[in-house]
């Protein structure tokens, strides 16, 4: 079974968004730290007085991701919960084309305010540029075998490569025609799934891996999760063993001052949190005296690579 969504911005034709031939409206609602669509709440309140799934996405710009996200959940705070969030990842008016880290920390950042994981907006070619989220948000991918604007029959499966996804949760499969440009993608889920994904903590079972918020080492929450501070830093926490694969340094703050220690393939760090800095993801872990020093679990660099297992 799949869902149908069409996702619109000021432009889009009222007379698309007054349609009833798709199930879920995801609406432009912001960009960068400056931009609002000015139709964007009334397109959202109409599908949901028709009845209609919801979600609603920020197109980034590229400037710092922490700015951009603290915009978009300042302008859109009502709709989690509700509607899904995403972010839209394209190389117009985006700085930070390019980046392999900046989606991240985007999400991150959203994740933090409201608890809830975004969809990842990206063309199928530009994947590696977004790998680094794969681990905790969907992907909504878009590629255009053919310009169309009729739904598919059936389930249809994505016909390009997805990797590091398993599997994504939604396939933008046509920009329409010249004649009619519109913007149709199709959701691998149902009514109760997309739900989930907007509101996590009401979700009573599993939701499917393609689509579900995924911890960032290795438990799985639907809760917002607690942080510590360490100086300039915000550690999310989760407790767990790490074991690393390679010898890996020891430093006092995440990358920054070495302390000389180093960790070796066959040993184990127990951390009570993570943090993110950089293209490295490091556990948090106590010494004696109370002190926190950090290690490398996971390398962004060239995608999402893990420096070792977790348990």
């Amino acid at each position: 079974m799949v869902l149908h969504m069409r996702d619109v911005y000021s432009r889009t034709p009222d007379s698309i968004v007054n349609g009833n031939d798709y199930d879920i409206l995801k609406v432009k609602m912001t960009q960068g730290t400056w931009y609002v669509n000015p139709k964007g709440d009334s397109q959202y309140q109409h599908a949901k007085s028709a009845g209609k799934l919801l979600g609603f996405y920020h197109y980034a710009e590229g400037g710092d991701p922490v700015a951009e996200a603290d915009y978009y959940y300042k302008n859109c705070k009502n709709y989690f919960g509700e509607g899904v969030p995403a972010l839209d990842w394209e190389e117009q008016d985006n700085s930070a084309w390019g980046d392999t880290i900046w989606a991240l920390r985007f999400m991150q950042r959203v994740h933090e305010l409201s608890g809830v994981w975004p969809l990842v907006y990206v063309q199928a070619y530009s994947l590696a540029q977004v790998a680094s989220c794969a681990p905790y948000c969907g992907l909504w991918v878009a590629g255009y075998p053919t310009q169309t604007t009729s739904w598919p029959a059936g389930t249809p499966a994505v016909p390009y490569s997805i990797a590091p996804w398993q599997a994504a949760t939604a396939w933008q499969f046509t920009s329409g025609t010249d004649a009619a440009p519109q913007d149709m993608s199709v959701v691998y889920t149902d009514a109760a799934g997309w739900k989930r994904i907007a509101k996590p903590s009401d979700a009573t079972t599993a939701v499917p891996a393609s689509a579900a918020a995924k911890p960032a080492v290795a438990k799985t929450t639907t809760a917002k999760p607690k942080t510590y501070h360490d100086g300039d830093y915000t550690i999310t926490a989760e407790n767990g063993t790490f074991y690393p694969d390679r010898t890996l340094s020891v430093w006092k703050y995440p990358g920054i001052g070495a302390t000389g220690a180093q960790y070796h393939a066959g040993e184990s760090v127990k951390y009570y949190g993570y943090v993110l800095n950089g293209n490295y993801l490091y556990v948090a872990y106590y010494i004696d005296g109370g002190y926190t020093h950090y290690v490398a679990c996971r390398d962004y660099t060239h995608g999402n690579e893990a420096l070792g297992t977790f348990r």
